[in-house]
């Protein structure tokens, strides 16, 4: 009897190409090519010497060793491009100076050693002296931020001042945040330093009084935040409102943080609040907004009586500005607030200044 053979089955092209995939780990198939996993190209894989060969190329071994050693962390570190990382980050001299082909051929001539590019010591060794700054800080500096520790802080930083022994009673003046580890910090240093004053920060006091305004007028706040959002990152409504407004500007965006600019956005408001009625009158999330009953109110107030908050602060942080100067601009924020007939403003200010208690001794000197 002659046994029939049965005539082999082909292999489809799928089920080969996951077998590739199955026998060695270097490559993904979406059913139709085979693709290397490190060096991010299509490889032939018609015959198996093809993928084999493949990957014994030198490429293929390099690109493998960079790529796992980069998610595992591993990468070894040459000494000679740590030490030359720490050195030009010392010196404040920017990396990219190693683009510079002169000075490259003048280290590698003198050193004997492989320069790197820029882009290696960004990569591969600028967050390790990122890393050991912030350890040598933390051991060093602040464990945790109290009084004790700022007090520690602030004596050593005067010890860089004067090497030769601190001079206590030439500490005159000293200006902080309100934080009442600050006040404690300041407060038990006074017996060491029998001259300091210490003052909170004018502008920071101000800014309070500022929030308030933003907290008994909601839909002022609303307002500024919906208008802001809905010109964000929207190129062609910035460009339509230049095309109806024309020389007034863009409304601002204002953030929470930077003193003065929720005032400074009610201003621009309360000076066109016409131009951005009409600008947006086609967003309803902004129309919403400017319909609001009592918001033109609100927004006159804050025109007529809170815009020396915003002015005053920008006075106060400018530079070379005098101690006397300084006060004045101070009283002159309060003297306005004193005639409002809500006197909500002027008891916050007042509030703020009471627990300055260094202000209070200047405005004697």
């Amino acid at each position: 009897v002659e046994h029939c053979k049965m005539p082999k089955i082909k292999k489809s092209l799928s089920s080969t190409l996951n077998a590739w995939v199955d026998v060695y780990n270097d490559f993904t198939t979406d059913g139709q090519v085979l693709f290397c996993k490190y060096c991010e190209v299509v490889v032939s894989s018609s015959e198996k010497f093809q993928v084999q060969q493949h990957i014994q190329t030198a490429k293929h071994a390099m690109k493998k060793e960079a790529k796992t050693s980069a998610k595992t962390g591993t990468a070894p570190h040459n000494i000679f491009n740590q030490d030359l990382c720490r050195a030009l980050v010392s010196a404040d001299i920017p990396l990219n100076k190693l683009n510079n082909k002169e000075l490259v051929s003048f280290l590698e001539k003198y050193t004997d050693q492989k320069v790197p590019s820029e882009s290696t010591l960004r990569k591969n060794y600028v967050p390790d002296l990122y890393n050991e700054t912030l350890d040598r800080l933390r051991e060093k500096v602040l464990d945790k931020v109290n009084h004790s520790t700022m007090a520690a802080f602030f004596t050593d930083s005067l010890g860089l001042l004067w090497v030769d022994g601190i001079k206590y009673d030439r500490v005159l003046l000293v200006c902080t945040d309100a934080a009442p580890y600050m006040i404690k910090c300041m407060a038990g240093l006074e017996i060491l330093f029998p001259k300091k004053i210490h003052v909170t920060c004018l502008a920071h006091g101000l800014h309070r009084v500022a929030e308030l305004a933003r907290a008994v007028m909601p839909d002022v706040n609303v307002l500024i935040s919906t208008v802001k959002k809905v010109f964000l990152k929207a190129s062609s409504r910035k460009e339509r409102f230049r095309q109806i407004a024309g020389t007034v500007p863009l409304p601002p965006s204002p953030v929470v943080t930077r003193w003065g600019t929720w005032i400074e956005a009610a201003l621009y408001y309360a000076d066109n609040f016409e131009t951005v009625n009409i600008c947006t009158y086609c967003m309803k999330e902004a129309q919403n907004a400017l319909k609001k009953d009592g918001l033109r109110e609100d927004l006159i107030f804050i025109r007529a009586n809170l815009a020396c908050i915003s002015s005053a602060i920008l006075n106060l942080e400018k530079k070379g500005l005098t101690l006397k100067s300084s006060m004045d601009v101070v009283q002159g924020v309060v003297d306005s607030l004193s005639h409002l007939e809500k006197k909500d403003y002027f008891e916050k200010i007042s509030q703020v200044l009471a627990k300055n208690k260094g202000y209070s001794r200047l405005k004697k000197i």
